[in-house]
């Protein structure tokens, strides 16, 4: 495997790195096959990779770099794999972050996944050729929410081809059919342009946020109030409503803003019904049932 990682490394000059999947199975207990969790991020997987990833011996052509690896663990608790596959090394973790919740979770579940893999090395992918669309675990409205907090929490996303459009598992009861060919509406009151609509104004904020962080460190503030999730980056707060209902929540006193400071709405999920860099007061704040929004001061 190590020999095959170098020969494609040196035969293409567009290869930076390798994606290497399911690394926490790279060894099977063929006598524990029946218990699933006897076989993944054992410590025979961690020498494996090892091997697999050890350059320290390749010769390098046109002065190239040490390739990067990008392990999928998307297996136990993500936190655990981390430190069980890289230790001390900056190697990039990717994680389904959907994929780890319940079709009903709340926003307990929310604040201890967000704060068990935030950091720079992670990379979050909502939906995935494996796992199939989020959309079809959960509502429309939670993927959206689920997308909101993966953008504004320190690491990556790979945006899966077609999510951010609103695409479905199956696609068919979507699209227009105009002369044999199956087409989007891009009408401006569809639903696809508004979601990608939404997936831009996520975009530019995750890139502004990035460039500007002063910190490689996790230095969000998670709160929880019944249905609600939210938390503080820098000077954006993403607040989530998983219930039903409206719900109000108190931003001032939780994140202990000045008194006057105004919040101001950058991106917020298509049926919150908030316009785009509306003021908001934050201490009568009402958040639409089942909704997120994200907020600078």
């Amino acid at each position: 495997m190590n020999e095959v990682l170098q020969h494609w490394y040196n035969v293409s000059e567009g290869v930076h790195g390798f994606l290497l999947s399911d690394v926490s199975y790279l060894i099977e207990d063929l006598d524990k096959l029946e218990d699933e969790k006897s076989t993944i991020n054992q410590d025979g997987n961690r020498k494996a990779l090892e091997k697999i990833l050890d350059s320290s011996n390749w010769k390098l052509e046109n002065g190239r770099k040490e390739p990067f690896a990008l392990l999928d663990v998307d297996h136990l608790d993500a936190k655990d794999s981390m430190r069980l596959y890289t230790g001390e090394k900056m190697i990039p973790i990717l994680t389904d972050f959907a994929t780890r919740l319940s079709e009903n979770f709340t926003a307990e579940d929310l604040k201890a996944h967000a704060g068990s893999v935030n950091n720079h090395f992670v990379i979050r992918r909502l939906s995935g050729p494996r796992t199939g669309r989020a959309t079809t675990k959960y509502s429309k409205e939670r993927e959206h929410i689920l997308a909101m907090i993966a953008y504004l929490l320190r690491g990556e996303v790979i945006l899966y081809y077609g999510d951010e459009v609103g695409l479905q598992q199956s696609t068919t009861s979507q699209l227009d059919i105009d002369g044999g060919f199956e087409t989007m509406n891009w009408n401006p009151d569809a639903d696809s342009v508004k979601i990608s609509n939404f997936y831009k104004q996520l975009g530019n904020i995750h890139g502004m946020i990035n460039q500007t962080s002063e910190t490689n460190t996790d230095d969000a503030i998670y709160k929880t109030e019944g249905g609600i999730f939210a938390f503080k980056r820098d000077q954006y707060i993403v607040v989530a409503n998983l219930d039903d209902n409206n719900a109000e929540f108190d931003l001032k006193s939780e994140f202990l803003l000045p008194d006057n400071v105004t919040l101001i709405v950058k991106c917020s999920t298509p049926n919150s019904g908030l316009v785009l860099d509306e003021p908001i007061l934050p201490s009568t704040f009402t958040a639409v049932g089942t909704s997120g929004y994200v907020m600078k001061f």
